[in-house]
Order: C-alpha cells, then structure tokens, then sequence
C-alpha cells in the first residue's frame, strides 16, 4: 500500500510523463534490439506504472516459434532481455516518477507478441475518481 498521497499529478503531466517515458523505451529498445515493438503504451495510474508493447518479435523469431518447442525458446530468451531491461531501467522510473518501485511484474506471450511490465510504487501519482 502507497505510503503517502502527497506527489499527485495533474492529468496534463501524467501523459507528458507517459509520452516521455514511451519515447524513451522506445529508443532503449532500438539499441538494445535494434528493433523496438510497433505499438508501445505506457500508463501512469493511481500508483502504478504500466508498460505495454506489441510487435516486438523480429521475423526470425516468428519464424522459430513455428517449430516444435519455439515459443518456450523465444519465451526464454527474450525474457532474460526483460531481465536486463527491468534492472537497467528500474533507477530511470524511480526518478523520473520520485518515488520507490516496491513490486514488478513482467511477462510475454510471444505467440501473440505481447509484452506487458507492471510495477507499483510507495506514491500516489494521481487520484483513482
């Protein structure tokens, strides 16, 4: 539970902050894979921080998850770039938002090439009408 209501933000700044925040995964994702997802959206909410991206499979890995066993291949690889990304980029959200990620959650389903990453924060950044 979020220790305090005292960082709230106003509408206006929550989807500045959202827009800041997909631009710059979307170019951590083109260094980091030389492709980033096709359809990115991040949404900041109550004390959440949401992170989604679809089409982030490059055609090989298409490809692979066809043959038997593919998909827990691509899962297990592209997980462990979760992994990297999730530890890379924890300091950036925790400054950028002013707050402390207490909890993440990430998973994939690379046959429908989806990606989604949820972490909850100690603040509120917006109130929940």
């Amino acid at each position: 539970m979020p220790e305090s209501k005292e960082y709230c933000l106003t509408n206006k700044q929550r989807k500045q902050l959202q827009h800041e925040i997909k631009n710059y995964l979307t170019k951590y994702f083109k260094i980091l894979l030389i492709k980033a997802a096709d359809y990115h959206k991040v949404e900041i909410w109550n004390d959440f921080l949401i992170f989604r991206a679809h089409g982030f499979l490059t055609e090989s890995d298409k490809q692979i998850i066809k043959l038997p066993g593919g998909s827990d291949k691509i899962k297990e690889a592209r997980l462990q770039v979760v992994k990297k990304y999730a530890s890379d980029n924890l300091a950036y959200f925790e400054e950028k938002l002013g707050a402390k990620c207490i909890h993440q959650i990430y998973d994939m389903d690379v046959v429908k090439d989806l990606f989604i990453h949820v972490m909850i924060f100690d603040k509120v950044f917006i109130e929940v009408n």
